[in-house]
């Protein structure tokens, strides 16, 4: 799995910035349950490449010079694409890491999963 990381342009020279609030993988896996049985996100995968494509049209775009409601109208198919992405692992995680958490005997696993939910959902992205 890779993680990508943010690049800054400093007095000539890129600098790697760290992810803000992005745990380890092998740490938010742990949190859920066995490396191996975590969701593998491979039907998502493929929309978000496509979002990707979209993106770097939507940056050559504003490159040509195009029409402003041209590149809005491109900006909001790749927000759409990108929420439907969102909304796939979000039903994943509810089907497999908060369905597992609340089956355990575990009520502070349980009690971790539903505080998740709530910070998920009073967040815009997931609900709007």
């Amino acid at each position: 799995m890779k993680l990508s990381v943010e690049k800054r342009k400093v007095s000539g020279s890129a600098k790697v910035l760290k992810p803000r609030s992005i745990r380890t993988v092998k740490s938010a896996i742990a949190h859920c349950h066995e490396e191996s049985q975590h969701p593998t996100h491979s039907k998502t995968l493929p929309r978000l490449k496509r979002v990707e494509g979209q993106l770097k049209g939507i940056c050559a775009m504003i490159e040509d010079r195009r029409y402003c409601v041209d590149i809005l109208i491109q900006m909001r198919a790749a927000m759409s694409a990108l929420r439907a992405a969102e909304m796939e692992i979000f039903q994943s995680h509810v089907k497999s890491c908060v369905r597992e958490a609340m089956n355990s005997k575990d009520p502070k696993a349980a009690d971790q999963k539903v505080d998740e939910l709530i910070g998920l959902l009073t967040k815009r992205s997931i609900i709007s």
